[in-house]
């Protein structure tokens, strides 16, 4: 026997050839390492009888090496190596194909070899018996039945060729038409005992008395007709199979041994006319793949086939005269064998046996299907008989494959119940149990209503049963009680199954329970909805953030020319009102700049290391004012709070939008309560927090007893300009603006709400683990006039420039404006100008004003800078300028803002 062991363990392969090469005669083994070299092998090497093949390989599964090994011709036969524990995998190489498997365990190297010399015979035997296909004409008017055996046929029978017809008309006109035709034939008819227009039996007489039809005849019958089934034979059938269960295993070697039958009684027909007839006959019996065998009286071998020689291991002469029990290594005759039922009552016997073979030893042993027949002579006296054997090895693991399908089953995570045709429960698996919580001794007997949980209505039930019961399949998901009284939601599958008859006996429930992947679909989708939410305000933000350069420079020039007009004018000018207004009308401009700037997370914040305990008591009695004496304000504040990095101003602006937004919301008094605590957010909270990383935070939550929100709303109200206030009391970037802060100080805010049950917003703030700094108590505002200093102005908008230089001059400084970076270069360089202090706006053409600064004090390295910029901190961050410390005056700014700013830079240090 030539051997290709595929195996990547080498240990394991020199263990294995070793065992191999003791054996009588020595087995050749070929090591391959991989999937890939064992292919090359098998190409380069047709004449391999056996692949051994381990399941785990380093390029592939064994299974993917089956897979091709079955597609080759001529193909070796298979054995595959499994791990202990691994029957699944084992299960799986039988299906695929293989001829057996082995588990690597405690002595399986001994049984090995055995084994291999057993798989390469039923191999051989199968490819021998599968090499002619039969083709049977299948008369049968259940569809059903029809596909269950096509089915079975070609997963465990392929050879066998099936045509069908409903009716016994229709199997006439079939052999009708095979009369005529030469070319078309059937090698066996197989008749169910009901055609709905005429009885087998009758048909039988038909096909065999009047029309004359020679072929052989197989009935398919039900349980308890048996009679019918002897008056079959005695009719002319050839055999016949009852429908129980597990006949379709037995049905094509029923089959089998019918065509074997009907050809040996045709080659004796034919050779009992001459003696060639008969050396021809005697031959084709000879080399027919099933065993036969001739015995006398005393059950001595008279004469055996070569099928029989090969499967006990000898020669012709060596069975001669031996008793069939001793040819098969047992010392007395079977307990049912059929030769000798068939001698003793004169009637075909058939049974099951389990020899083994001399050849290959004990633990070759098979499972035949063996069939004895009396034999008579001319006078009617038995005389002997002869065996017809069928090796049905691979048929009963079939039928232990379906056990452990059925095994399979009862370990299914999946619940499966069964009930009978009522809707009574015959069978629950322990799946069931585990979810339901009733155990197989509470279901059986009950119906399904004892898992109802009132979710569904009559009409729901009334469909699925209405579905079911024509036999068709439902599929859905139902909300189901389990015993503990809590809801579950499953996905439920519902089959019928029926009898051989087509009647309706079972009901099959696949089901699975789906509550947690519904959880996880939800999540996901208000984590999209959250997704959605932050990337429509963020491009609201952009617009927002890219028109705020332009119109803060427009806006500097309204305030600083409408403030120099006011300080102009006299108290009682009549247009002194007017210029005011204006003013007012460019500070509200301004102030709805910044909201859009906090909405965008663009405005330029001035973080410190805050307590927000602090803050938030600081507010406390401007608060009370603002939400009015009929609302309660409470406070629960954690008294070791986390230090947060934050714009003060701006987290006061936060509380207070927030406060005003609940005092609108109690129009008829109630209560606003502010709670801080620390919190620690770890990876599986994050995964419901858009824009929040793990870690350390300060929670400000502020909850109001207020009219509340419906969802609608709810997903609204961050947005820019929304607003649920009448015309003219919002202009909905409240609550936007509170959302940029929020964010641009890495913060998070979500609200809470329903109708009739309040609000809360709950804002995070990451913990900072700088130290606080003590206050400037020192600090105070400088006096703004200057004393003659020289300022370089340097701002490429001109109207502003020029106001710049006019209110600097009011501040009695020196001025020089210039409009390009070029200028202002060429001013110190060439005309020997030194000024004492650089005013330049962040972003020119040509150069930045970071770089011009630097430019100038390579000559003037005692040159005070201040940077100007109606560009947002993203913008200006990417030109350097956000360090600490860095002096910085945001556009739009009042006269008074600017000159103080300056005199601040001029009376510091250098920077």
């Amino acid at each position: 026997m030539k051997i290709l062991y595929v195996e990547d363990n080498p240990l394991d392969a020199e263990l294995l050839v070793t065992a191999l090469k003791r054996q009588t005669p020595p087995m050749d083994c070929r090591i391959a390492g991989s999937l890939k070299e064992g292919l090359s092998i098998l190409d380069q090497r047709p004449d391999i009888d056996l692949a051994l093949i381990d399941i785990v390989l380093p390029d592939g599964s064994g299974l993917e090496l089956l897979k091709e090994i079955r597609q080759m011709a001529p193909a070796p036969a298979t054995v595959i190596l499994t791990g202990a524990g691994d029957e699944e995998s084992a299960v799986a190489a039988l299906k695929t194909g293989a001829d057996d498997y082995i588990v690597k365990s405690d002595g399986y190297l001994q049984r090995l070899p055995m084994l291999l010399k057993d798989a390469l015979s039923r191999f051989r035997d199968e490819t021998r018996r599968r090499s002619r296909p039969l083709s049977v004409l299948y008369a049968e008017s259940s569809v059903d039945d029809v596909e269950l055996t096509r089915r079975h046929f070609s997963l465990h029978a392929p050879h066998i060729r099936v045509d069908t017809v409903p009716t016994a008309a229709g199997v006439m006109d079939r052999l009708n038409a095979c009369a005529t035709d030469a070319g078309r034939s059937y090698d066996v008819l197989l008749l169910d005992y009901r055609l709905p227009d005429k009885s087998a039996l009758e048909l039988i007489k038909e096909i065999r008395l009047e029309k004359g039809f020679d072929l052989p005849v197989v009935l398919a019958t039900g349980h308890g007709s048996e009679e019918t089934a002897v008056q079959a034979l005695r009719l002319g059938f050839s055999d016949y199979v009852i429908k129980s269960s597990g006949y379709l295993f037995k049905l094509p070697g029923t089959l089998e041994h019918a065509y074997q039958s009907d050809q040996l009684r045709r080659e004796r027909s034919r050779l009992s006319k001459s003696e060639a007839q008969n050396r021809f006959q005697a031959e084709l019996l000879r080399n027919a793949p099933v065993i036969a065998a001739f015995y006398d009286l005393e059950y001595k071998i008279v004469w055996a086939n070569r099928a029989y020689e090969d499967a006990a291991g000898l020669a012709l002469d060596e069975l001669v005269g031996k008793k069939c029990y001793a040819v098969w290594g047992f010392s007395r005759m079977c307990d049912a064998c059929p030769v000798v039922s068939a001698l003793e009552t004169g009637e075909p016997r058939e049974n099951e046996l389990m020899p083994y073979s001399r050849k290959f030893g004990p633990e070759s042993q098979r499972v035949w299907l063996s069939r004895g027949t009396p034999v008579r002579d001319d006078h009617g006296e038995i005389i002997g008989a002869i065996e017809f054997a069928v090796d049905i090895t691979d048929r009963k693991k079939s039928e232990q494959e379906r056990e452990r399908l059925m095994t399979a089953i009862a370990q299914a995570g999946e619940t499966v119940m069964i009930t009978n045709a009522g809707g009574i429960i015959e069978y629950v698996n322990p799946a069931f149990e585990a979810v339901t919580g009733y155990s197989l001794a509470e279901s059986i007997g009950k119906t399904p209503r004892i898992l109802h949980s009132g979710k569904q209505d009559k009409a729901f039930y009334r469909n699925l049963w209405g579905t079911i019961s024509q036999g068709r399949v439902w599929k859905g998901r139902m909300v189901n009680k389990r015993k503990d009284g809590t809801f579950y939601t499953e996905a439920s599958t519902i089959s019928a199954v029926r009898d051989a008859a087509g009647t309706i006996v079972n009901y099959v429930a696949v089901k699975r329970d789906i509550s947690a992947i519904l959880l996880a679909e939800k999540e996901r989708d208000e984590l999209q909805e959250q997704l959605l939410q932050a990337q429509k305000l963020e491009s609201v933000g952009r617009l927002a953030g890219g028109i705020a350069h332009d119109f803060n420079n427009m806006l500097s020039i309204i305030l600083g020319y409408g403030e120099t007009i006011v300080s102009e004018l006299r108290p009682e000018d009549p247009l002194r009102d007017d210029a005011l207004e204006i003013v007012e009308a460019g500070k509200r401009s301004a102030a709805l700049t910044r909201q859009l700037l906090a909405f965008s997370r663009k405005q330029t914040l001035q973080p410190v290391v805050l307590n927000l305990n602090f803050l938030i008591k600081g507010l406390e009695k401007m608060l009370a004012r603002l939400i009015g004496e009929d609302i309660e304000l409470e406070f629960d504040l954690c008294e070791d709070l986390f230090p947060v990095m934050a714009d003060p101003g701006q987290v006061e602006q936060v509380i207070m939008n927030l406060s005003v937004n609940a005092r609108d919301a109690m129009p008829r008094g109630g209560r606003l309560t502010i709670k801080t605590f620390n919190s620690v957010f770890d990876p599986a909270a994050v995964k419901e927090r858009v824009s929040v990383l793990s870690g350390e935070y300060v929670v400000i939550s502020m909850a109001d007893t207020g009219c509340g929100m419906d969802k609608e709303t709810l997903n609204q109200i961050f947005d820019p300009f929304f607003t649920t206030k009448e015309k003219g009391r919002g202009t909905g970037l409240g609550l936007s603006t509170v959302y940029g802060i929020i964010k641009q100080s890495n913060g998070n805010i979500r609200a809470y709400s329903e109708p009739g049950k309040g609000t809360t917003f709950r804002i995070c703030l990451p913990r900072t683990q700088k130290d606080q700094q003590p206050a400037d108590n020192a600090a105070a505002k400088h006096e703004t006039r200057g004393s003659g200093e020289q300022i370089l102005v340097v701002e490429d908008d001109e109207p502003l420039g020029r106001l710049c230089r006019r209110i600097l001059i009011s501040f009695d400084y020196e001025v020089t404006l210039v409009t390009d970076v070029e200028k202002a270069l060429q001013a110190v360089a060439e005309n020997g100008f030194r000024p004492d202090l650089l005013l330049t706006d962040v972003i020119m053409p040509g150069m930045s004003g970071k770089a011009l600064a630097e430019r100038l004090r390579s000559t003037m390295p005692d040159l005070k800078v201040l940077y100007m910029s109606g560009y947002t901190d993203d913008t200006i961050a990417h030109h350097g300028l956000l360090d600490s410390g860095t002096p910085f005056i945001q556009k739009p700014f009042a006269s008074r803002a600017l000159g103080e700013k300056v005199k601040e830079v001029l009376e510091g240090g250098r920077t």
